[in-house]
């Protein structure tokens, strides 16, 4: 593994991010909280938001007990304070590993209380990986507000932020 490549993923879920909290940016706060289908955008965002901060602590060695509920954050402002501050964490954390530390093995308890482990690096990509579902979920729900945050590939952010010819 390495992090160079961890790093131009991670880069990636972060256009992809706040491509789509500018989509949801647009909505108003009866639409951010409207329940379309099974989920809100409030729901699916608090989840993706959730998701990376938990396995973030995770990947510190730090197991929590719960993950973010729509109940901590109460307005969209609330959920992108707190997204911001999750930045700098991620930002912080990336920063300090080198591609030997990606080899490790991380131990953690589920929120259930079983323990698994992994390698560092496997962790990372099930951050990447669970942020593309569920930022696909919440993009169907932008669109069915008329506020699709359009293309979110990851061709799509090569094509427009990195400079790769073959």
């Amino acid at each position: 593994m390495d992090i160079a490549f961890f790093r131009l993923l991670f880069d990636y879920n972060h256009w992809a991010n706040e491509r789509l909290l500018k989509s949801a940016d647009r909505l108003s706060e009866a639409e951010y909280r409207q329940v379309v289908g099974a989920f809100s955008v409030r729901s699916k965002l608090t989840h993706l938001l959730g998701l990376q901060d938990i396995f973030l602590s995770r990947c510190q060695g730090v197991s929590p007990k719960n993950i973010l509920s729509e109940n901590n954050l109460l307005t969209f402002r609330d959920l992108l304070d707190r997204w911001h501050q999750h930045d700098v964490e991620l930002e912080a954390f990336l920063a300090s590993l080198t591609d030997e530390r990606l080899e490790q093995p991380v131990t953690y308890r589920r929120l259930q209380g079983d323990e698994y482990t992994h390698p560092l690096g496997h962790m990372l990509m099930h951050i990447i990986n669970h942020s593309t579902q569920t930022r696909s979920e919440a993009a169907v729900i932008l669109t069915e507000f008329g506020h699709s945050p359009g293309d979110l590939d990851l061709i799509v952010y090569l094509r427009e932020n990195v400079n790769v010819r073959l």
